[in-house]
């Protein structure tokens, strides 16, 4: 299924860093989880799967949304957690090293 931003129904509109620390500083769930959960994701995708974590318990923390969104994520294959996402990536000390030297770490 395709999803299409209202603002834009021409283009899919996925989540960046400015609409993960948003919902982050909402909720008080974690930024390194939502990153996790909804890396390569649909904006709508995610902001649906955090309004049903709140919705779920609306007198939880932050700490059982967060439980959720990550429970989620796994049971989907959101994010990081898709099939295959880190295949081809050499997770080496020199690997780090470089992508530090060239300003990506």
């Amino acid at each position: 299924m395709i999803e299409k931003s209202l603002a834009h129904p021409t283009r899919t509109v996925f989540v960046d860093q400015r609409h993960l620390e948003e919902i982050a500083e909402l909720t008080g769930i974690e930024y390194r989880v939502l990153a996790s959960a909804f890396t390569g994701e649909t904006k709508d995708l995610a902001l649906r799967v955090v309004k049903t974590a709140v919705a779920q318990k609306p007198q939880g923390t932050s700490e059982d949304w967060q439980r959720h969104v990550l429970t989620w994520a796994k049971e989907n294959g959101s994010g990081e957690y898709y099939p295959g996402y880190w295949d081809g990536y050499e997770l080496t000390y020199e690997h780090i090293e470089f992508l530090r030297s060239v300003g990506r770490l």
